[in-house]
């Protein structure tokens, strides 16, 4: 009797072990979904989106800043990168960036090691996502502003890559001084100068929906050219002068007698003409006004009665 009390006391024992971790286990369980409920409720906050909508708008602006600085002190404060962390935040260290050394180490990054000058679309999007957050709305449209900026971020580290070399190779950052050392071991000089026109020319063509038209246009324009306009010639008035014949225009000839033959205007009567002229003229009236004279004294004569003799 007393060995199976014992064996029954050992059977009951595992049994309430095993019990109590149950409830720990419930309660641990309670209390990791409190902490993740937490969790969740503090991102799903609308005053954290607040907050962070004001952080990225601030450092749109932070990245504005030390980016432009950096065009203008990148030689000044190229040695900093070179240097340990030690001297870097030795307050003996002095930088103549904008920002100071994290603006320079900041810029240094972006710039000179990556992206060149297109890294200016970060803080262009930075910018944007904050006053997303902050106002509901976009200011510019995500799809197109994405695709510029992509292409930015690919096209013009290797343009400025291309073209910029030695000292000036940070407009094109690291990126481009890879891409154009690729480019040009594959294709040669010429013809990496060809590929970024064409990708310039298809990105243009694909966003804007480019016609080639104007093309036709010019061609046809340089086959045939434009007959020039003809002026036309303005007659000027003409002034009949007396024993001058002149010529008005082509068609119409103005002379002062039906008479006498016509005359160029350019060619004027002789002195010893005009009096010719002249003279019959006045001999022919001479003679017509002798002969009215002598006519009225006949009639007046003939007219006239005898008186009788006495």
């Amino acid at each position: 009797m007393a060995n199976e009390k014992r064996n029954r006391l050992r059977e009951e024992a595992p049994e309430e072990e095993t019990a109590a971790p149950k409830r720990r286990s419930k309660k641990a369980s309670a209390t990791s979904e409190g902490k993740w409920s937490r969790f969740t409720a503090f991102f799903t906050d609308t005053r954290t989106h607040r907050v962070f909508g004001l952080l990225l708008v601030l450092s749109s602006a932070f990245l504005l800043v030390a980016f432009a600085s950096f065009l203008f002190t990148w030689r000044v404060d190229q040695d900093l990168v070179g240097r340990s962390w030690g001297e870097i935040f030795s307050p003996e260290v002095k930088v103549d960036n904008w920002l100071g050394k994290f603006g320079a180490l900041t810029a240094h990054q972006f710039m000179h090691t990556w992206f060149g000058l297109a890294a200016f679309a970060f803080p262009l999007w930075s910018f944007l996502c904050g006053i997303r957050i902050l106002l509901g709305t976009w200011l510019l449209p995500t799809r197109r502003t994405l695709g510029w900026t992509a292409m930015a971020l690919l096209w013009i580290p290797a343009l400025f890559g291309f073209f910029f070399r030695g000292e000036l190779t940070f407009l094109g950052g690291g990126l481009g001084v890879v891409m154009t050392r690729h480019l040009t071991s594959f294709l040669g000089n010429f013809g990496a100068g060809a590929l970024l026109v064409f990708a310039a020319g298809a990105f243009a063509v694909y966003t804007f929906n480019l016609s080639f038209g104007w093309v036709n246009d010019l061609l046809a324009k340089l086959k045939k050219p434009e007959a020039e306009p003809v002026a036309e010639e303005i007659a000027e008035p003409v002034i009949a002068q007396p024993g001058v014949r002149m010529k008005a225009t082509p068609d119409v000839v103005l002379s002062l007698s039906k008479d006498e033959p016509v005359m160029d205007a350019s060619t004027p009567l002789s002195v010893e003409e005009e009096e010719e002229r002249g003279g019959g003229g006045g001999g022919r009236r001479g003679r017509r006004d002798t002969g009215a004279r002598t006519g009225d004294d006949t009639h007046g004569s003939g007219g006239a009665r005898p008186l009788p003799c006495r």
